[in-house]
């Protein structure tokens, strides 16, 4: 994004637009929202995964 987009959203809508996270039109989501809700549990688990290998096994199991 460019300083000049920032600033369009920014006098647009104030701080809370530019903090707004906006999803692209394109391509469906190959994770469906139950499996990214699993994951994200994981992620703030103190357990978590070591490494994006694990990620990517356990990815492999649940989707």
């Amino acid at each position: 994004m460019t300083i000049s987009r920032w600033l369009s959203q920014y006098r647009q809508g104030g701080l809370e637009n530019l903090f707004t996270i906006s999803t692209s039109p394109g391509r469906q989501s190959l994770i469906s929202e139950t499996v990214k809700d699993k994951l994200k549990g994981e992620l703030e688990d103190s357990e978590g995964f070591d490494s994006y290998t694990e990620i990517h096994h356990w990815m492999g199991i649940y989707c």
